[in-house]
C-alpha cells in the first residue's frame, strides 16, 4: 500500500459513525489525518523527520540538516495553506519527539 493510499484510508474510517461517538474522537481522528498527510508529504523529501499532531496543532521534529534545508520552509508552509483544520504548525529542531507526545 502506498502512503497516499494509508492516508486516504484513515480518512474514510475517520468519517464512519462509529468514530463520530464523542467530539475527543472526532478531535483525535482529525489531528491523526492531519498529521499522516504531513508524513505523506515529507517521507520521501525528509524521512528522518518526525511529525505529531495535537488539537489541530502540528508537531514537526526535524534534524538541523533538515530544518535548514532551502526546501524545507517552503514545503511546510505550502503544505499549511493546503490541508484544513491545521491551528498551528511548529518546528522543533535538533530532538526527538518526546515520548509522550502522540
Amino acid at each position: 500500500m502506498i502512503i497516499d493510499d494509508a492516508v486516504d484510508l484513515i480518512g474514510c474510517g475517520a468519517v464512519k459513525k462509529a468514530v463520530e461517538s464523542t467530539s475527543e474522537c472526532i478531535g483525535r481522528t482529525r489531528d491523526l489525518l492531519l498529521a499522516c498527510n504531513l508524513k505523506a508529504v515529507r517521507v520521501e523529501k525528509f524521512p528522518e523527520v518526525d511529525v505529531c499532531c495535537e488539537y489541530g496543532n502540528l508537531l514537526v521534529y526535524a534534524g538541523e540538516k533538515d530544518a535548514r534545508s532551502a526546501k524545507f520552509k517552503p514545503c511546510l508552509k505550502k503544505f499549511q495553506q493546503e490541508i484544513e483544520h491545521i491551528h498551528n504548525l511548529q518546528v522543533h529542531t535538533g530532538i526527538a519527539v518526546p515520548a509522550d507526545v502522540g
